[in-house]
């Protein structure tokens, strides 16, 4: 997980810093108000302190992507830059507001608060997702494969189910699928190219065999339902998108079988169910990745507009931030 032991130094270095700048912020708000001013600012030298403090460290977290994508910066190990990144980049939104005099502001100012507050938002959500997701994906995704592979195995997912129903209907029809050049039980556990599908043994009968008796209904089953099911675009509304209503369906498939084909119905359902968990697996996948769209651009945004905000506010046009 994310968040684990080794971040509770981290944790207390932060609350401490927070405390102590808690501390400062209190004497010097209580001074600033018994003087008989307008309380707290970021234009005194105090509030210039936590303003100087807190852009520094979103500075610094914004040095994380950076160090990413040039990755031959040696510049300490990654998991200590991103728990740097999480706890100092909480530690700088309450030392923005002791800049501001615990104010959102205004123009400027208030767009600077409220999109570091959607950044905050966003990174906290990001570390929740991360904590939980990887442990929900063990829980729920059995045959957890690569992501970047999952259209590679959702084609041999087709080839196997294809391979099981011609091999007791004779053939299906269609056009045959390429055989790629890697084999299948390289990419995927449990769908091997020696004709196992889940650990169950696919019993050929040959290239050329006919259609055994009663295998109609198979055949128009695999065409009705399973086909369109295993295509790359997964259809949630299908009839075996849900466990319960794929045993349901493949129950009823049952009784219209003979006992000799009970066995490849078995090895399709295990075909449906990898395919199943798969979608899962994109789902999950998604929400990972998925508010990182939303923290990183409004992260780079927000240095931008706290650059122009430093250069506005230092070189004296404050006509600018309260137009």
């Amino acid at each position: 997980m994310l968040i684990d032991k080794s971040h509770t130094k981290w944790i207390a270095a932060t609350l401490l810093l927070l405390a102590l700048a808690y501390v400062a912020y209190a004497a010097y708000a209580k001074a600033a108000y018994a003087a008989g001013g307008a309380g707290p600012s970021g234009a005194t030298l105090p509030g210039l302190g936590f303003g100087i403090a807190g852009f520094a460290l979103m500075l610094f977290c914004g040095l994380l992507g950076a160090r990413r994508k040039v990755r031959v910066w040696r510049l300490g190990r990654a998991t200590t830059w991103l728990k740097a990144h999480i706890w100092l980049g909480l530690l700088a939104f309450p030392l923005i507001l002791f800049h501001s005099g615990m104010l959102l502001g205004h123009a400027l100012t208030l767009w600077l608060m409220l999109i570091f507050i959607v950044v905050e938002i966003s990174g906290i959500v990001g570390v929740l997702l991360q904590n939980l997701v990887p442990h929900s994906m063990l829980e729920m995704v059995k045959a957890e494969t690569t992501f970047e592979q999952i259209p590679y195995v959702i084609e041999v997912l087709q080839r196997e189910a294809a391979k099981i129903v011609s091999s007791v209907c004779g053939a299906l029809e269609e056009p045959k699928l390429e055989t790629p050049e890697t084999p299948a039980s390289d990419l995927r556990s449990g769908i091997k190219t020696d004709g196992r599908v889940q650990g169950k043994e696919v019993k050929s009968k040959g290239k050329n065999a006919g259609p055994l008796e009663g295998s109609l209904p198979l055949k128009n089953f695999y065409l009705d339902e399973i086909k369109p099911f295993l295509l790359r675009e997964y259809h949630p509304r299908s009839s075996l998108a849900t466990p319960q209503r794929a045993e349901a369906v493949f129950a009823h498939a049952r009784t219209l079988l003979p006992a000799t084909l009970h066995e490849s119905l078995v090895d399709l359902k295990s075909v449906c169910d990898e395919r199943r968990q798969i979608a899962v697996q994109e789902r999950l996948h998604l929400w990972l990745h998925l508010w990182e769209y939303i923290h990183i651009p409004l992260s780079y945004l927000l240095l931008a507009l706290s650059f122009f905000h430093v250069l506005v506010s230092t070189f004296g046009y404050s006509g600018v931030l309260n137009k």
